[in-house]
């Protein structure tokens, strides 16, 4: 009887070992769902050469009462440059902390994800501002 079991234990197995080589050879076969025909805003602004952020965007300025923590390649940070750019027309500035270059920002400062502005009296505001909300907090910190 236990040599029956142990047979039946090892063909058990093997079917296992079997099923489970062929599900990691099938793994990456189905493409999944169609991406849908509309793409987000996002996703548009993929990172090239052209379009990361570079030092002297009109927007930055040394002497700008709020800090704006950016990465040069970070897409929300590209994303956010749109909106810098258009305020830049107004007058509105802020004080580039690239931190890719200067990774001490990160704990100095206590940011968590970029983009984030910081104000000289720690208010601060974190990801991503349409122009409106960006506007406001940088009128409440001139």
């Amino acid at each position: 009887m236990s040599k029956n079991n142990w047979v039946l234990g090892l063909a058990v197995l093997i079917l296992i070992v079997g099923l489970s080589a062929w599900g990691f050879s099938k793994k990456g076969t189905n493409p999944g769902p169609k991406p849908s025909s509309t793409v987000s805003s996002l996703e548009e602004t993929i990172p090239t050469a052209d379009n990361l952020i570079k030092d002297d965007e009109p927007y930055f300025d040394n002497n700008a009462t709020v800090m704006e923590f950016y990465q040069p390649s970070c897409g929300w940070c590209i994303k956010q440059s749109e909106v810098l750019n258009e305020l830049a027309k107004d007058g509105y500035r802020v004080k580039p902390m690239n931190t890719a270059t200067n990774a001490d920002y990160w704990q100095k400062y206590n940011v968590s994800g970029t983009p984030t502005f910081l104000a000289a009296n720690g208010d601060r505001v974190e990801g991503y501002q349409a122009a409106e909300q960006l506007k406001v907090f940088l009128d409440a910190h001139k």
